[in-house]
């Protein structure tokens, strides 16, 4: 099993994979904790009212089962009730490249079509959906080049909403809201924003000369995210932070440069002692509603493509390639975090992609598992046909999964003439640089036929 640290809605980690060459990556930019933004007119909730950290149960003893969350908004009450009516069709996106981990947010244009940011999905190698149901795996439809929009297709038509697209982007001094996820959790947040002037993107293989910018000071955490109008309605797509979106260059002066360029102050200092989230923001830059509808009405009806074959990748055992259904049946604010990271890793194995599947357990895990050559040898014949994610205790950086895994076999590498079995098993997970990752695995009852 495996999974990896979640950045709000997109921060790129590179993992230490050899394989296939991808296209520039999405910018790696180093993403901070911050603290949950203040709602007008009302009492800002604390973490301990809105998550379920350390014991996952509720009174009854039993883990309480997943909801819609309720939106913290930077801005009028107004945009409370937007994100709200909203918040039930976004998601977030778990990323798995040859040599990239990848997460960011997205939105339902369709009951099975998501919509994001183009250098999000590139190279995707697997690709898990969470949504406010639970966590569905998906495949790339199309990756626009010239607009940074991606649009995916889930497993299934699970969407508990979908969103509507204006007939236009926002023009100058237009009011907008800017919807995203927070670091560490499924939880929706927004804040407000004036959108205006024309700014130019390029990532070096994806470009956009049609996107606008706004006065909403993000870091990485909204890209791929809807921005909506006061009616509800979607005017574009965060593609990211201006700082980063003409360029990787990230250092100190190179900020700054920046900075004074969109007309913001520069700064000269970072807190050596406390990490200050406001020194990673920048205004949002947005890809606007019309390049969003003609991409969705181009590929609406498209096949999904093949998801990108890394270097040593062998044929599916089972010559089939679909991924695990997951079925999250906790509420614990890092539920569907996990789910999705277990979920990306069975897509991997089902199609061949052990190196993928390998780097969503943490380098110490790698070690006790002897290595990708030994521990590929061990998965062979199997295809994970369910996951279900039962319970989990714990807060911060580590938490501790009780899991049900249902295998297939082939019929030379079945266990005692068995085609299917179960097993249930204690799964720790640790968050690092891009998502959750697996760092320990205990079986916790013997191998049962399903």
């Amino acid at each position: 099993m495996g999974g990896a640290r979640v950045l709000t809605v997109v921060a790129a980690t590179a993992l230490s994979l050899g394989g296939c060459s991808l296209l520039p990556p999405a910018p790696v930019v180093v993403t901070v904790d911050a603290p949950a933004p203040v709602v007008t007119g009302a009492a800002a909730p604390t973490p301990s009212a809105r998550t379920t950290s350390g014991s996952s149960d509720d009174a009854s003893g039993r883990d309480p089962g997943p909801g819609v969350e309720k939106p913290y908004v930077s801005g009028s009450r107004a945009w409370t009730e937007v994100a709200e009516r909203t918040g039930p069709a976004l998601v977030r996106i778990d990323v798995a490249g040859c040599d990239t981990r990848v997460v960011g947010s997205g939105f339902f244009v369709a009951d099975d079509l998501v919509v994001t940011a183009g250098h999000v999905a590139t190279g995707a190698s697997a690709l898990s959906v969470q949504y406010a149901g639970g966590v569905v795996s998906a495949l790339v439809v199309g990756i626009d080049r010239t607009s940074d929009v991606a649009v995916l297709r889930t497993a299934a038509p699970v969407a508990p909403a979908t969103v509507r697209l204006a007939a236009s982007g926002a023009p100058s001094t237009t009011a907008v809201g800017l919807l995203g996820f927070p670091l560490g959790s499924f939880d929706l947040r927004a804040t407000e924003a004036t959108a205006g002037r024309g700014v130019a993107v390029d990532y070096g293989s994806i470009k956009a000369t049609e996107a606008f910018g706004t006065d909403a000071r993000v870091n990485d955490a909204v890209t791929g995210g809807p921005v909506v109008d006061a009616a509800g309605a979607v005017v574009g797509l965060v593609t990211g932070p201006a700082l980063w979106v003409s360029g990787l260059d990230t250092s100190a002066d190179g900020r700054n440069a920046k900075l004074e360029a969109l007309g913001q102050r520069p700064r000269t200092k970072r807190p050596a002692a406390t990490a200050d989230p406001a020194w990673l923001r920048s205004p949002a830059v947005v890809v606007p509603a019309a390049s969003i509808a003609a991409d969705v009405a181009r590929w609406r009806d498209a096949p999904s493509r093949d998801l990108l074959e890394c270097y040593g990748d062998v044929a599916p055992p089972l010559g089939d390639s679909q991924a695990p259904t997951v079925e999250v049946r906790s509420g614990h604010s890092y539920a569907r975090d996990v789910a999705a990271a277990i979920s990306l890793q069975g897509q991997a194995l089902n199609t061949g992609g052990h190196e993928v599947a390998f780097a969503v357990f943490t380098p110490d895990r790698q070690d006790r598992l002897g290595g990708l050559e030994k521990w590929r040898d061990e998965q062979a014949g199997r295809h994970w046909d369910h996951v279900t994610v039962r319970r989990i205790v714990g807060s911060g950086d580590v938490v501790d999964a009780s899991v049900e895994l249902r295998t297939r076999l082939d019929p030379a590498h079945r266990v005692e003439g068995r085609s299917c079995v179960e097993q249930e098993q204690q799964v720790q997970l640790r968050r690092s640089g891009g998502g959750w990752l697996v760092h320990r695995v205990t079986d916790a009852a013997p191998p049962r036929p399903c």
